[in-house]
């Protein structure tokens, strides 16, 4: 088996071709097609990470300094520690394994695996094609792709007996993401998910690093999870937003997601894109007069400055719709794109 460090040096389309022999080699029938790479296992639980960085030089040189593991090209720490998790995982949990491409460029990977169909012939001999995502046989997710040691973030999902769950089941606990393939994949497959953990940080930067013994202790928790007992699927619970239904947005012209690089039903947030459908900046006066009556609820967003260090955005507002439109009218150059967290205050 790879080590994490050769894992890291390698392309995505290295990853691809390693894991493809890695998985068949503990008797897997791996599916290796456009945008993702599928291996159906014995354990109800699907293992998700996603193969590419958003580094465009691999790593040459790698430094490990007290368990602190870095590459002045970028150690690829997002995801390579999902990857690496999994190949650990699978040599003693028969489980499934979804590994998506090109999540760092709009989730398409997962997005390709929704629609993805095989073949299969029913009692009558006819041909019957179905879709890989409506029988997947597990009874829930887990995605190894969050900065950090103790995150779980659900994202769209608002299924309160799963989140309690792996609360209780590990040392994790709730917090808050902008999207990954499991923000694509729990609605298609109907189906609860989380995202853990998994020990790096500064992602996106040449400046991240990977904590070996943090990734480790992911490992070890998420075997654990998968051991508790479990005899149904957790469902996928889609979390109700509400907000205020302003009837004049719509005449303001093109979406406000569109404006600001986001969609933000397709992040799995469950927003009405009319909602936000206002491009002039004369009517920002208006719109933030109307949002900011009556505030009881905070968000704070991290992004990363043009210094490549983090920092931090305060929006308020009455409802969580609300928040999100005063940050973006308050930061009118900010893009969704931009953001590589958020919390609730």
């Amino acid at each position: 088996m790879k080590s994490f460090e050769d894992i890291c040096r390698m392309t995505q389309p290295e990853v691809k071709k390693y894991m493809k022999g890695y998985l068949a080699s503990k008797k897997y029938t791996v599916v290796d097609e456009d945008g993702f790479l599928y291996a159906k296992g014995t354990v109800p639980v699907l293992l998700v990470a996603h193969m590419d960085t958003v580094h465009k030089e691999q790593c040459k040189k790698i430094v490990n300094e007290n368990g602190k593991i870095s590459s002045p090209q970028g150690i690829g720490g997002d995801d390579r520690c999902g990857v690496f998790i999994i190949m650990n995982l699978v040599k003693k949990l028969h489980c499934s394994v979804l590994l998506c491409e090109d999540e760092e460029n709009g989730c398409k990977g997962a997005r390709k695996f929704t629609y993805a169909t095989y073949k299969r012939i029913d009692e009558n001999g006819e041909v019957i094609v179905e879709k890989y995502i409506n029988n997947l046989d597990v009874n829930y997710m887990i995605e190894f792709d969050r900065r950090g040691n103790n995150d779980a973030v659900f994202y769209s999902c608002d299924n309160k007996d799963f989140i309690d769950f792996v609360e209780d089941s590990t040392n994790f606990k709730l917090a808050y993401g902008s999207c990954s393939d499991i923000s694509v994949l729990m609605p298609a497959a109907k189906l609860s998910a989380v995202n853990l953990s998994c020990g790096y940080y500064k992602a996106h930067t040449t400046d991240e690093y990977v904590v070996y013994s943090e990734m480790i202790d992911t490992l070890d928790a998420a075997a654990a999870l998968i051991k508790e007992e479990c005899d149904s699927p957790f469902e996928y619970v889609e979390k109700k937003y509400t907000y205020p239904s302003y009837n004049n947005y719509n005449r303001y012209g093109n979406s406000y997601g569109n404006k600001y690089g986001c969609s933000y039903d397709d992040y799995g947030y469950g927003y009405n894109r009319s909602v936000f459908n206002y491009n002039e900046t004369d009517k920002r006066e208006d719109l933030s007069m109307m949002a900011k009556s009556d505030v009881d609820l905070e968000l704070e967003v991290i992004i990363y400055d043009y210094s490549m260090q983090e920092k931090s955005i305060i929006a308020s507002g009455e409802t969580k719709a609300e928040c999100w439109m005063n940050l973006f009218i308050d930061n009118p150059t900010l893009r969704f794109n931009d953001i590589i967290d958020y919390t609730w205050g």
